[in-house]
């Protein structure tokens, strides 16, 4: 993992403010990060700022991220410009400690694998594939944060949860590694549709105040319209008119 900050100083306030969730999407401004992927950005044609994943809020208040190919970075919160928020997968998994114990039994005991009890909920950050696209290694971070162990090993999760991300193993959804093939760029996937939403607002706002309309102001300045869509701005506007 890499950082511009060599010697960070405590920003644990700043990065708790941010409130970031494993798998929330942010906006990157790391001269460090660019560098890694200035051929991607020449592909593309635009240098845009890329949109990685959260994964964890380090204890020297750095921010792990992640790309959508499963590449991990740590970057100050000052570098984060945008937040797009996802819901977490919740997943039940192993802890290390836990696992480790798991290693001492008989033979004969870890051949009937994990007990009930020996899972505890977590979120889930990345995974890799294995070479047949079957789920391999995943990283989880516990909701207890006792349990969280930060390294480079991977937890078990259980069986049913295994299943059930199979259908969730994509890199618009979180980090994934696979053995093959050219790894996205960025996680932006909705963020054009949703800036165009935003300067269709914001011009219908300034239209309206321009005009005097203070009704109108009012509807289109309202929080229950986000997040941003056509038909809730259309909406605001004709409630907006109605009142007039």
């Amino acid at each position: 993992m890499m950082s511009d900050h060599n010697q960070p100083f405590s920003c644990l306030s700043l990065a708790r403010a941010l409130g970031l969730k494993p798998l929330d999407r942010v906006q990157v401004a790391s001269r460090t990060c660019m560098a890694e992927f200035r051929n991607d950005c020449r592909v593309r044609g635009k240098g845009d700022l890329p949109y990685w994943y959260f994964q964890r809020l380090c204890p020297d208040g750095l921010l792990e991220v992640c790309s959508p190919g499963g590449s991990s970075y740590l970057v100050h919160p000052q570098d984060i410009c945008d937040v797009i928020a996802s819901v977490p997968i919740q997943v039940q998994a192993v802890p290390d400690e836990v696992f480790v114990k798991w290693l001492g039994r008989p033979a004969s005991m870890r051949a009937q694998g994990f007990n009930d009890s020996d899972y505890e909920p977590a979120y889930l950050r990345r995974m890799s594939l294995d070479r047949w696209g079957g789920v391999d290694r995943t990283w989880v971070s516990f909701l207890d944060e006792s349990l969280n162990r930060w390294g480079s090993t991977s937890q078990i999760v259980s069986r049913p949860d295994r299943e059930r991300l199979r259908s969730k193993m994509l890199r618009s959804r979180m980090p994934v590694y696979k053995p093959k093939g050219h790894s996205n760029y960025s996680a932006d996937r909705g963020v054009d549709s949703r800036d165009a939403n935003v300067r269709h607002a914001a011009g219908a706002f300034i239209q309206a105040a321009l005009a005097g309309h203070g009704q109108l102001v009012e509807a289109l300045s309202r929080r229950d319209i986000s997040p941003l869509s056509t038909a809730s701005i259309n909406r605001s506007l004709l409630a907006g008119s109605l009142r007039k």
